[in-house]
């Protein structure tokens, strides 16, 4: 969401500002594999390097909708994605 906001705020010539808050989704943090899982979509939460080969394995040999829950470091870096906004 930062990386989206940041590259926006480029392309509009808005002067940068502090992220607000409705685009830290950290906070509360938030278990989609689980919420996945509610809905009736067979889903794996990846946590560490070791955890993808199984859920990657998991989600090829499912027969439907799957979703992969890849955790990430919480700090952006959006001047290092090279994504344009709306592409």
């Amino acid at each position: 969401m930062q990386a989206n906001i940041s590259q926006f705020w480029d392309e509009h010539a808005v002067d940068n500002r502090a992220f607000p808050l409705a685009f830290d989704l950290s906070r509360p943090a938030l278990d989609f594999a689980h919420i996945a899982e509610g809905f009736g979509v067979a889903s794996a939460r990846i946590e560490t390097f070791d955890d993808i080969g199984p859920a990657l394995d998991r989600a090829l040999a499912h027969d439907g909708p799957f979703l992969l829950d890849v955790l990430l470091e919480g700090d952006v870096h959006p001047e290092l994605i090279g994504v344009k906004c709306g592409q």
